[in-house]
């Protein structure tokens, strides 16, 4: 799509790019453009300069592919690193999924760790190595690897044959290029200090998402002569728990010495939904365009009455999606739940459990659901370890779902079929979602149900104060014409 009539904030960027000088970061609002603008960007670069387009996923690269001009190479920041292993290492690597699970096995083995040892230590290491590698934190320090533990709510304390252990995986996993996973794809040419092509033109989407690895990486494809054109948004900034650096677009910023261009209105939203918005993001602006749209509080009964194909409903959290889903499906709607990976971790959460039938499953998810109740409540009362309340919180959102699933099936095996169902990848009829699931998503009928989580109300640090703000923002402006909140 070409603009045909920029906005001032457009315009001013052509201008800039125009004049083959400097670094830029775009702060982008919602519903901005800001994709559209970074393209238009691209038709400005004079013939014979090497340029790429960083997409932050697969299937916005895609997209792309068709609006960029030829000359433009686009590229995800995974694809990026995986060009690097051939010329680094003359070897065309195996992508292996598995790969961590092997090494882990493998160290275990060498250190001649007992099975039951193995049991407990497993998860914490499969859950630490990935988060090690993408803030590229020495993972031979007590300091920083705490800090990491403390920074993602793991449920675990460093000790010496912890740091045994992390160390052995994270050297083996350096070790072998034969074979590697998606996590290596970004952090091995980081680690290994390999050899990159450069570019004179590099275009990177979604910026408030890097985490300290990617932007490393991107750094490697840079020289001094190297122009920069970075867009984001700090206020979409949601995904600190996997990982991203809510710092990034400042990073950014301070390191290229970038200037920065606003893209303030939002051609998505209308008015009313801008007005909400603007209480959480004062600069969002209205198109003067803008349709002055609706915004309105209803019962939760008014989502079975109103919601329609092609809607979007949202959830801060899973477990309230599955009953209204559930609900529209007896209506003869077609409905499902944005999330395959949810539902295969709800199948492993399942497994952990040898069961008879379908009410021992409930029993002890339950049960398992009031251990983690009583360690939030030590949390508010000060008594218990505050790192662990994210996880804490995401298992007790897990039961939730479980318990929701279990109402509408006889067996544990229907309850498994019930699960890869509903939950899916694919956007087909009414799609549920939980506002993390929904970025980058829009739809013309909005619905945010249980609109008082957010912010979630354990939330008491200031920075998870502001990710849950952030949550709320997105929530919002996923709407184009009609968005309804039900509390």
């Amino acid at each position: 799509m070409i603009i045909i009539k920029a906005s001032k904030y457009q315009e001013d960027i052509y201008r800039w790019i125009k004049t083959g000088k400097g670094n830029a970061i775009i702060q982008a609002v919602a519903g901005s453009g800001k994709t559209t603008t970074i393209v238009e960007c691209t038709k400005l670069i004079p013939s014979g300069k090497k340029s790429i387009f960083l997409a932050f996923n697969s299937a916005i690269q895609k997209e792309l592919r068709q609006r960029l001009p030829y000359s433009i190479e686009s590229r995800t920041l995974h694809s990026l690193g995986l060009s690097m292993f051939m010329p680094n290492t003359n070897k065309r690597p195996e992508v292996n999924s598995d790969k961590l699970d092997i090494v882990i096995r493998q160290v275990f083995k060498e250190n001649n760790i007992s099975t039951t040892r193995q049991g407990e230590y497993f998860p914490f290491l499969k859950q630490i190595i990935p988060k090690l590698k993408a803030t590229l934190a020495d993972y031979t320090k007590y300091e920083e690897l705490d800090e990491v533990i403390s920074r993602f709510n793991m449920e675990n304390n460093i000790d010496d044959l912890k740091i045994v252990l992390i160390k052995g995986i994270m050297e083996k996993c350096k070790q072998i290029v034969e074979t590697i996973d998606f996590d290596d794809m970004i952090w091995m040419p980081i680690v290994n200090d390999w050899q990159a092509n450069k570019y004179d033109f590099v275009f990177v989407d979604e910026s408030q998402d890097l985490n300290k690895s990617q932007f490393e990486l991107i750094k490697k494809i840079c020289n001094k002569t190297t122009r920069i054109i970075a867009v984001g948004d700090r206020r979409q900034s949601i995904y600190a728990f996997r990982g991203a650096d809510i710092t990034s677009m400042d990073n950014f910023k301070e390191h290229f010495k970038a200037k920065e261009f606003p893209l303030s209105i939002s051609y998505r939203c209308p008015q009313a939904v801008v007005r909400l918005a603007q209480e959480i993001v004062p600069d969002i602006e209205c198109s003067k365009t803008a349709r002055e749209g609706l915004v309105e509080r209803v019962g939760y009964e008014k989502v079975n009455e109103k919601a329609t194909h092609t809607d979007l409903i949202l959830c801060r959290t899973n477990a309230p999606l599955v009953k209204v889903c559930f609900s529209l499906i007896r209506q003869g709607k077609k409905a499902t739940i944005m999330g395959r990976d949810i539902g295969k971790n709800l199948i492993k959460v399942i497994d952990k459990y040898t069961v008879v039938n379908l009410n021992d499953l409930r029993g002890r998810i339950v049960d398992f659901k009031s251990l983690q109740e009583e360690k939030l409540y030590l949390i508010e009362e000060g008594k218990f370890d505050k790192k662990r309340k994210n996880s804490i919180l995401a298992q007790v959102d897990a039961c939730d779902t479980i318990l929701a699933l279990s109402e509408n099936v006889e067996t544990v095996e229907e309850l498994k079929s019930s699960i890869y169902q509903i939950f899916t990848d694919k956007r087909e009829g009414i799609v549920c979602s939980t506002v993390h699931k929904a970025k980058g998503l829009e739809a013309e009928t909005v619905f945010i149900i249980m609109f008082e989580l957010m912010p979630h109300p354990m939330a008491k640090e200031d920075d998870e104060i502001e990710q849950e703000y952030n949550i709320k923002y997105v929530a919002i402006t996923r709407a184009k014409e009609r968005l309804y909140l039900i509390d």
